[in-house]
C-alpha cells in the first residue's frame, strides 16, 4: 500500500513534519540523499529511504503516483525546484507543499506545480508571533465578573 505522504528531505524540518503526520495517524515515507541518515532513522523504526528525488524511478518506487501529498523539505533552492518538477511529472494530481528560501523562490516553486510554499522566514516567524500573542493573553490579569 502506498503512503499518503512522501517527504523529501529528512533533517529537522522533515522530521517535524513526519512527527506531525504520525501524530494524526497519517502514514508517510521519507527520502534522503545521505545513506548514513537512512541507517540512523531506520534504527529508530522510521520509514526512511535513500535516493535521488529528481529521478522518476526512485519516486515511483516510493509510491509517488498513489500518494496524496508530496512534502519537499530540502534547503537547497535548485534541488527544491528539480524535486517539485519531478513530482509533478510523475503525478500531475499530487498536492505538493514545499519549503522555500523566500517569497520569490516560493513563486517559482508554485509556477512549477507546488500547491503551497512556506518560506523559511515567514512560516516560523508567523508561528512565533502567534505563540507570543497567545502567551501574552495568558499572562493578562482576568477581569472581575
Amino acid at each position: 500500500m502506498a503512503p499518503e505522504a512522501l517527504i523529501v528531505g529528512f533533517g529537522r524540518m522533515g522530521l517535524e513534519v513526519a512527527r506531525g503526520l504520525a501524530a494524526q495517524g497519517r502514514d508517510y515515507v521519507a527520502l534522503v540523499h545521505n545513506p548514513g541518515w537512512v541507517r540512523t532513522w531506520r534504527r529508530w523504526g522510521l520509514p526512511v529511504h535513500f535516493g535521488d528525488a529528481t529521478r522518476g524511478e526512485v519516486l515511483q518506487r516510493l509510491g509517488v503516483r498513489e500518494a496524496k501529498v508530496g512534502i519537499v523539505c530540502v534547503d537547497q533552492p535548485e534541488a527544491a525546484r528539480q524535486i517539485v518538477a519531478a513530482m509533478r511529472r510523475h503525478n500531475p494530481g499530487l498536492a505538493i507543499a514545499v519549503r522555500a528560501r523566500d517569497e520569490r523562490h516560493g513563486g517559482e516553486l508554485r509556477a512549477l506545480g507546488a500547491a503551497a510554499a512556506v518560506t523559511e522566514l515567514h512560516g516560523p516567524s508567523r508561528e512565533l508571533t502567534e505563540l507570543a500573542l497567545r502567551l501574552m493573553r495568558d499572562d493578562r490579569p482576568t477581569e472581575p465578573a
